[in-house]
């Protein structure tokens, strides 16, 4: 096993931004109950399809470049998806959605599965202008026209909308700061999403 597989847990992997406190003790606090399992991309891939359900989640994933993942569990209905070469770090809770965080580096990309009824934040290494965002599920609308808000940053009101499809798994471009921003099916799909100014 080369240096760069080595096993990395959530304590030991290294962030180029800073997590908030509530968002650490979520990555740091498991549980004896944990379920923890090394997978490589082809057996994901084979058992868990995106969008398929694993312990009662939606899963939503990419693969392109990641030689393993770890699937973990916890009690508190959290599923945490490290992918290790890429030092992503992702976590969805129902119970918890403010503490659904991703984490990236050494990628210019933000990988979100934005689950209908999720939270999703992004906490983003600060590189070329890359911002935080927090993105919220319009309860208004039906989930046939899925909109979300993404906020720019907490203490900015500046909100943006998203059209999303009824697969609303979406790689969000990392200079999604600027207006008209290209986002992207993570399927590969050729459609392109815009982010645009609400109510303009």
């Amino acid at each position: 096993m080369s240096q760069d597989e080595a096993q990395v847990t959530p304590q030991d992997t290294e962030f180029t931004h800073p997590i908030s406190p509530t968002q650490e003790k979520a990555v740091q606090s498991k549980s004896d109950s944990s379920i923890s399992e090394t997978l490589t991309s082809e057996q994901l891939t084979k058992n868990f399809p995106s969008g398929s359900s694993l312990f009662g989640f939606p899963v939503y994933f990419k693969c392109a470049g990641a030689s393993k993942h770890t699937l973990e569990h916890r009690r508190d209905n959290s599923l945490i998806i490290e992918k290790r070469h890429r030092r992503i770090l992702s976590m969805f809770s129902k119970k918890k959605p403010d503490e659904q965080t991703f984490i990236m580096r050494e990628n210019g990309y933000v990988e979100a599965a934005m689950c209908p009824d999720y939270v999703l934040s992004c906490n983003i290494p600060a590189m070329k202008g890359c911002s935080v965002y927090i993105a919220r599920k319009n309860p208004k609308d039906s989930n046939m026209n899925q909109k979300w808000l993404i906020k720019r940053d907490e203490s900015s009101d500046r909100l943006f909308n998203i059209q999303c499809p009824l697969n609303p798994t979406l790689i969000v471009d990392r200079q999604s700061e600027q207006i008209g921003a290209k986002v992207v099916l993570m399927d590969n799909v050729e459609s392109k999403w815009l982010i645009k100014p609400l109510n303009k």
